[in-house]
């Protein structure tokens, strides 16, 4: 396919999606169901007919790849706008609490049911589990973005649980594939020491975030309102707040982890003026035109051709995660969220 006629699909397909996207979500909305139930089948049944008919080049599936990660990070950042960071930190010692029992439980019924039920290998089935400590809190929000939880109690320490969860599963995997080479003899390393040294990193890589963060908000979050506050016209203020969100995220990206999460604690920092928050009409065209294209990325990652030999396997694991998910994080948190005894 020439150069010119894949720009011309790239756009034919960004129009198409923007109008069903808007056109799906309403009648979604209507019927009681999540939004991205649609965009998400919508990726699939991009894949299946662009390698049916051969319409989908790698060049474009880049770039709505890139489409897929501004929504992401648009999803995150307006998150953490929205947020109140004393109510994240009043929630945490009960988010401690729940995230112990959702990574204990989640990763153990998921380690067990790919080894012992589907006969996986141990490092598969300890990978396999470590995925599903996480709660993909790019997917989660959204749900409960539409369910319109987010401004609540619960949905404080849902947040907080979500974000732990998730840099818990990342720090998982990386310790992971540090080990899986000293396993396999490919490396001079002894365990300990591979473990040290993936440890080490991703703490000081998270100390650089965290600190990086507050000595933003401390010092450098007002001016810079400040000075995008006196431009004009009105939604400029705005774009240039989440232009440096952006930037945040891509540093974050740098320094090796995730730029979903970067961008919920450049949201964060953001935050802590309220002014930011009263003019985030701004936002919504971006988080409206972007967020479903994350979606829809994640149907595109689901390849027809081993749908149907995986879709046994996914549901067996689909029963393993709600399993470890009402074990972990749902008896967890039940005294805590309103109902019995508080903690």
């Amino acid at each position: 396919m020439s150069e010119t006629a894949n720009i011309s699909v790239i756009i034919l397909l960004t129009g198409l999606i923007i109008i069903f996207a808007i056109l799906s979500k309403q009648a979604l909305t209507h019927a009681g169901v999540p939004s991205l139930v649609g965009f998400i089948l919508l990726g699939f049944l991009l894949n299946a007919g662009g390698t049916g008919w051969s319409f989908l080049s790698q060049d474009i599936r880049k770039i709505l790849g890139v489409f897929a990660n501004i929504g992401v990070i648009a999803l995150l950042f307006r998150t953490g706008l929205e947020s109140k960071l004393t109510g994240l930190l009043k929630q945490l010692r009960q988010a401690n609490i729940i995230w112990v029992g959702d990574v204990l439980f989640g990763a153990m019924p998921g380690f067990a049911t790919a080894h012992y039920v589907l006969g996986a290998s141990v490092i598969t089935s300890v990978f396999v589990g470590a995925a599903m400590s996480a709660t993909s809190v790019g997917v989660s929000l959204a749900i409960w973005k539409e369910a319109g939880v987010m401004q609540t109690r619960n949905g404080e320490l849902i947040i907080d649980v979500s974000e732990m969860d998730d840099i818990t599963a990342i720090v998982l995997v990386a310790l992971l594939y540090s080990v899986v080479p000293v396993f396999e003899g490919r490396t001079g390393q002894n365990l300990f020491s591979a473990l040290a040294a993936t440890t080490v990193e991703y703490f000081f890589e998270l100390a650089v975030l965290g600190a990086g963060c507050v000595l933003f908000g401390l010092y450098a979050e007002k001016p810079h309102f400040e000075f995008y506050r006196r431009l004009k016209p009105e939604p400029v203020p705005m774009l240039l707040v989440v232009g440096t969100g952006f930037i945040i995220a891509a540093l974050t990206g740098f320094i090796g982890i995730s730029v979903a999460i970067g961008a919920f604690f450049a949201g964060l920092v953001f935050s802590r003026d309220p002014r930011s928050v009263k003019i985030d009409e701004a936002l919504s065209a971006l988080y409206e035109l972007f967020v479903p294209f994350f979606f829809i990325g994640i149907g595109l990652a689901v390849t027809p051709a081993t749908f149907a030999d995986a879709a046994g396997f996914g549901f067996v694991m689909l029963i393993a995660a709600i399993i470890g998910k009402v074990l972990g994080a749902g008896i967890v948190a039940f005294p805590g969220m309103g109902i019995g005894v508080r903690y």
